[in-house]
């Protein structure tokens, strides 16, 4: 256990120590930018806050220390707890654990599959059936494109061609089997 916390002690110290002192760096940088240029103040409310036309930050060693002291601290609590944690199982428990985790998450990823492919399954037998509708919608509209065809001319025509167009044109397009007409003068009579 102790060697689980001094691991993961030093590994936090090593870490805190590299990236808290290029961030330092860095911010060390931009300060020096910063006052070097200045910070316009852009209305009389800034002018105020600055105390004038431009800010010019400046940086201490104590400051810089100090940020780097605060990083020190938050990075070894935050990796306290968890190191801690890590000590109070063995190994072979950490990676069983790990084990159950990747099985529970394959089992997951298989469930979710089974359910993609159902709900592709149904998905193509709706199209199929979309399809389907789509054909029988396109008969009925060319039949009915026909049909208006025929009215525009039986429009134009005289009863006798009338009546002809209506007993053989229509029935063959709507697939009549049988066709009667009878005239104004045989339904009177």
């Amino acid at each position: 256990r102790r060697f689980v916390l001094a691991m993961v002690g030093f590994e936090t110290l090593f870490v805190g120590l590299f990236f808290g002192t290029l961030g330092a760096g860095l911010g060390a940088l931009g300060v020096a930018g910063l006052h070097r240029f200045g910070i316009p103040a852009l209305n009389g409310d800034m002018r105020f806050f600055f105390s004038g036309p431009r800010l010019y930050p400046t940086l201490s060693g104590k400051n810089l220390a100090v940020a780097l002291a605060i990083v020190f601290i938050v990075s070894l609590l935050s990796s306290f707890y968890p190191a801690v944690i890590a000590t109070r199982i063995t190994p072979l428990e950490a990676m069983q654990s790990d084990a159950n985790v990747h099985t529970r998450q394959m089992k997951d990823m298989t469930a979710l599959l089974e359910t993609s492919t159902q709900d592709m399954a149904a998905l193509k037998q709706k199209i199929a059936f979309l399809d389907r509708q789509d054909d029988r919608l396109s008969g009925v509209l060319d039949t009915l494109n026909l049909l208006g065809k025929i009215a525009q001319e039986i429009n134009s025509l005289d009863l006798e061609e009338i009546i002809t167009a209506c007993v053989t044109r229509i029935p063959l397009l709507v697939n009549a089997r049988y066709a009667r007409t009878t005239t104004a003068t045989e339904s009177t009579s």
